[in-house]
């Protein structure tokens, strides 16, 4: 989802106006077609593939029929699976758009990112109606709210959807340094370093991960494991998870967070305070017109 919640604007501006029957998402890199009356059309900001697994949820809580895409020309198979975990969370309400010729061009697209506040928000009168679900509340708030509003209306079964695999992976650490290397080694930001007096925790936000698992790989201790895929409802039980503890202090030459046990360098700095020429020669060899240290012993007179 972007960072600047647009679904949540989105939303906001469809239910202070008259709800089409359908609501057709499309990628930024389709070509929007003419969809006629009843049907609004919603032209993502990037693409789908990237979106969050609760939109079409929150867009049939509003009172919407049904939810349709249309395949992307860039990505289609990582559009289409995107469309199955949608399907699987609301089965029967989310399909594959049906495109015809239609006689009125129907209401203008609505472009993710560049949605309008509403007229009434705007003069200050609020929403007319009360809110199916809390609009202003972050994604993973009116995820559950949507699912819990449909499962009401019996639109979905209790439970549906939330062993749906959402393509990232549950993590486990051990042994962690707080070092970051895989906070920055993550391509999505789904890890996080958070410093407080006295130590560091790490963190992972559960719906960015995408399963990279390069935080996996280039850990410089091999803390960090897969414990299994992550599920919709990980996801929702846990949308941040604290994956490790580290007692850390602040380097007392470059700043950068440590393991405390490491005394008041970390580990960079204290090699470099040893080495300050910023090389040594490997164990067992001499520098150049010196003896090597297991012979520095047997130099003299014979």
């Amino acid at each position: 989802m972007p960072m600047a919640d647009n679904v949540g604007a989105l939303l906001r501006w469809l239910h202070a106006h008259d709800l089409p029957k359908e609501v057709v998402v499309v990628c930024e890199h389709t070509v929007a077609p003419k969809l006629g009356r009843g049907r609004q059309l919603v032209v993502w900001d990037g693409c789908l593939k990237d979106s969050s697994i609760g939109v079409p949820a929150q867009l049939l809580a509003l009172g919407i029929a049904k939810v349709s895409v249309l395949p992307c020309p860039v990505d289609p198979a990582g559009v289409g699976a995107q469309v199955a975990r949608w399907q699987s969370l609301t089965p029967g309400l989310v399909g594959e758009a049906e495109v015809k010729r239609a006689i009125w061009p129907g209401p203008e697209p609505l472009h993710l990112g560049k949605i309008a506040m509403p007229r009434r928000v705007l003069l200050g009168l609020g929403l007319r109606d009360a809110q199916p679900i809390p609009l202003k509340a972050d994604d993973t708030t009116r995820t559950l709210a949507a699912i819990e509003l449909l499962t009401e209306r019996g639109q979905i079964g209790r439970g549906e959807g939330l062993q749906a695999q959402l393509g990232g992976v549950r993590l486990g650490v051990t042994g962690c340094t707080a070092c970051g290397v895989c906070v920055q080694a993550c391509p999505t930001g789904a890890l996080e370093l958070r410093h407080r007096a006295g130590g560091s925790e790490l963190w992972q936000h559960s719906e960015l991960c995408r399963g990279e698992q390069q935080c996996v790989s280039l850990c410089p201790v091999h803390a960090v494991w897969v414990q299994g895929p992550m599920r919709l409802g990980d996801l929702l039980d846990e949308p941040e998870r604290r994956l490790a503890a580290v007692a850390s202090a602040r380097c007392a030459r470059c700043g950068a967070a440590h393991p405390a046990e490491e005394g008041e360098l970390c580990q960079v700095c204290a090699y470099r305070a040893a080495n300050p020429f910023g090389s040594m020669m490997p164990p067992g060899h001499a520098v150049p017109g010196q003896a090597a240290p297991e012979q520095a012993g047997r130099l003299g007179p014979a």
